[in-house]
């Protein structure tokens, strides 16, 4: 027989109620008693109704977002979490959010849940996740034997029977619901080939539904990486689960026609897209064979040597601009040469000295032009027109008119 110490003890229930889930996020009612606000900030008090006490705290860190003043005998509701506290031997709440009296039901609840959980973008839709079109594999959170269950069962068999269905059980009310159904997300989304979950439940009223109003069901839709789809009560039923879903339905039924198409549908789709193919084949190729009549009809198949006989025609046609354009480039450039030709004859030496003059050169070749570069004694040579005679000079003469005759002027008697 094992004894317990007072601490195993306490220690071991301790570990009994921090395993529970549904105690991890809890929602109770009752009236404010022994209230206590030390120096520290911390709230301590008692939580009682006429069959029942029990003890709360609320630390500074919490207790300074509550936007009214507890007070002792003021009826408040409040969500926590439920442990042991070690020391005095007591379970106590520890208390996460608190509302007063008179506005403390569960509509006020919710909204301010809903209003906190909106500020920190669960339910903004850039965060939702789109519905595959055709899942492999479709998990069901609900209750094994309610309606709702019944109901997605017979719709997705009729609508696509080869769609595999999970079903992941979880109470869907009462004390502890929400933690099942957290925990059944996360074994959803550590299913195989798992494409979508349906997160159901029946009609019912605000408490029968709140399980789906509860945080840690919030959370846990957002956190899955697997699309999801709501359907919790009825069309007008509203739950923070159906703002947190990817895709919320109105009732179970709607959810299965979201999650899988009508095989029926898919079958007639695929029939008209068929009928649709064959017709645009059939233009197509109706297209094409005129273009082939046209092209057999043309002359180029129908008299081969036309397409020849046109390509001769051309081919002489441009042989013969061809040869006039030379002819014609030939005629210019004759023209041309013959003009520069006569300049040329115009300025040579030669046709200067057919006119009687002469060019006296000295020994060297070089031609002489000033009488200044002469000296008595010097030879030179002198060119006719038709020919050259050698001399020697006997006196230089400077002066106008005289130049000439130094230069070899066969009508001086100067050389």
């Amino acid at each position: 027989m094992k004894v317990f110490t007072v601490w195993e003890l306490t220690r071991y229930i301790k570990n009994l109620l921090l395993r529970d889930e549904g105690l991890k996020s809890l929602w109770v009612r009752g009236e404010i008693s022994d209230f206590r606000k030390p120096s520290s900030g911390h709230l301590y008090f008692n939580l009682k109704d006429r069959d029942a006490s029990l003890r709360c705290v609320m630390f500074r860190g919490k207790n300074r977002f509550l936007e009214f003043s507890p007070r002792e005998g003021q009826e408040v509701m409040l969500r926590g979490s439920l442990s042991l506290y070690e020391k005095a031997g007591v379970y106590q709440v520890y208390v996460e959010e608190m509302l007063p009296g008179g506005a403390g039901d569960l509509s006020q609840a919710y909204e301010l849940l809903k209003e906190k959980l909106a500020r920190e973008g669960l339910f903004d839709p850039h965060h939702k996740k789109r519905v595959p079109f055709l899942p492999r594999r479709v998990a069901l959170v609900t209750s094994p034997t309610g309606a709702a269950l019944r109901d997605i069962l017979t719709t997705v068999r009729r609508r696509s029977p080869g769609t595999r269905l999970t079903i992941i059980p979880a109470a869907v009310q009462g004390a502890g619901a929400a933690a099942e159904i957290a925990a059944a997300l996360k074994r959803a989304n550590r299913l195989e080939g798992c494409d979508v979950i349906i997160l159901a439940r029946g009609g019912g009223s605000l408490e029968e539904l709140w399980s789906f109003n509860e945080e840690i069901v919030a959370r846990g839709i957002f956190a899955s990486q697997i699309p999801v789809i709501s359907a919790i009560g009825h069309e007008t039923d509203y739950t923070l689960a159906d703002f947190a879903a990817d895709l919320r339905a109105a009732t179970p039924t709607a959810a299965a026609e979201l999650a899988v198409p009508c095989r029926e549908d898919l079958l007639e789709r695929i029939h008209h897209l068929k009928e649709r193919l064959k017709a645009l084949l059939r233009r197509d190729v109706a297209k094409e064979k005129r273009y082939l009549e046209k092209l057999a009809a043309s002359r180029v198949l129908t008299v081969p040597e036309e397409l020849t006989r046109r390509l001769h025609q051309t081919l002489d046609y441009l042989g013969e601009k061809l040869d006039q354009g030379m002819a014609r480039c030939l005629s210019a450039r004759r023209e041309a040469l013959a003009l520069k030709g006569a300049r040329l004859q115009g300025m040579s030496p030669l046709k200067v000295l057919s006119r009687g003059y002469t060019l006296v050169e000295d020994t060297g070749g070089g031609l002489i032009t000033r009488a200044a570069s002469l000296k008595a004694g010097s030879l030179i040579r002198v060119r006719f027109q038709d020919g050259a005679a050698g001399c020697q000079v006997q006196e230089v003469k400077e002066g106008e008119g005289i130049v000439g005759r130094k230069q070899g002027n066969p009508q001086d008697g100067d050389l």
